[in-house]
């Protein structure tokens, strides 16, 4: 006949081979590799922006977007009293800071059709208007003063 204590030393026993492993007598000790994290990274945003002064590409490689040019700046600097720099046509993208820079020897007052902008000036003051060129089209800045177009903004 069994032993009650015997039969719970059976199970007890197994456990530990188990727990030890198969092999009597030589230790095997397993090393686990250390856990590697791979590096991350977080894209943050970025914004390009752009000098001022710096005028849209004409060479025809890059053309206006349907996307606004959010954080560029356009600079137009016309001086009133020179003929030659009078009656262009400007391209300007839609979306983008327009600053326009007017300046003459007399006293003036300009208007930026379509954005309905105006500045009364005395002679050799720089008017300056700045603003967001939202709006599509053709709009000329005119001198009241004279009557004059001085400059056309084709915003596309």
């Amino acid at each position: 006949m069994d032993n009650p204590a015997r039969l719970l030393l059976l199970p007890i026993g197994a456990a530990l081979l188990v727990a030890c492993g198969s092999s009597a007598g030589t230790s095997s000790e397993t090393s686990t590799p250390p856990a590697t994290v791979a590096p991350t990274t977080a894209s943050a945003p970025t914004t390009a922006l752009v000098p001022a002064g710096t005028l849209p590409d004409s060479s025809g490689e890059s053309g206006p977007t349907d996307e606004p040019a959010q954080g560029d700046v356009q600079e137009i600097m016309i001086n009133v009293d020179d003929p030659a720099q009078l009656g262009k046509t400007i391209p300007v993208v839609l979306g983008q800071t327009v600053v326009l820079r007017l300046l003459s020897d007399t006293d003036q007052t300009y208007h930026v059709h379509g954005y309905d902008l105006e500045q009364k000036t005395a002679a050799g003051v720089e008017a300056s208007f700045e603003f967001t060129a939202d709006q599509a089209g053709s709009f000329e800045v005119e001198s009241h003063t004279t009557d004059k177009v001085l400059v056309v903004l084709e915003v596309a």
